[in-house]
């Protein structure tokens, strides 16, 4: 949590905590903010269905969100806070031993090589990832990605259409001309009609 937001949390912190910061421009910048209570924790952090949190869940929130690392409360004694009594079991908690962490030997006492560092790092992760996933592409054992379906070109619809049209145009065998079914049985004749259709358009067509 940056120290503007934790402000407004837990209050402005009183100027033994504020030079504590390691910071000295953060120090000035904290000390210009305008004084602030802080909320009532009570109000501010409820629980699901906005029902009140226990007591002891208070007291661990107030304690994590200490404004000082010092004042703060340790993981160990965090772990067993009696809120996480029912969750707390020492036999499946594995204990680490403070570490110095770095990832440069030498001296750094510059901000600008801290960051040039950091940035050549990123390079070297990312350059990795690369190296890892050309060589998974190139392994044998990778099958391709599936190929989708190619759709049918414009012309290839023409086609599809020309075809359809010409079928139903011409004609097939038991099938006639007009898209019905040839047969003496579909003969309708009407004189008061513009004439008589029969199965044989050339006739029908005679006829008008």
């Amino acid at each position: 949590i940056n120290a503007e937001y934790m402000g407004e949390i837990v209050g402005t912190p009183t100027d033994e905590d504020i030079a504590k910061v390691g910071s000295t421009a953060a120090q000035k910048y904290i000390r210009r903010k305008p004084k602030q209570k802080g909320v009532d924790f009570s109000t501010f952090f409820l629980a699901p269905q906005g029902k009140p949190l226990s007591p002891e869940c208070l007291d661990l929130l107030r304690r994590m969100l200490e404004f000082c690392p010092d004042k703060r409360i340790s993981v160990h004694d965090a772990l067993n806070h009696p809120y996480l009594a029912e969750l707390h079991d020492p036999q499946d908690e594995a204990e680490c031993r403070p570490s110095r962490f770095t990832f440069y030997d030498g001296e750094l006492n510059d901000v600008h090589q801290v960051k040039r560092l950091i940035f050549r790092n990123i390079e070297s992760i990312h350059r990795r990832n690369i190296e890892k996933e050309t060589k998974l592409l190139k392994s044998p054992t990778t099958a391709p990605p599936p190929q989708p379906e190619a759709s049918p070109s414009s012309g290839q619809r023409r086609d599809s259409v020309s075809k359809a049209s010409s079928h139903i145009t011409h004609g097939d065998p038991g099938v006639g001309r007009t898209g019905f079914q040839k047969g003496e049985d579909m003969v309708r004749d009407d004189s008061s009609d513009e004439g008589a259709w029969s199965g044989d358009d050339d006739q029908a067509q005679a006829r008008r």
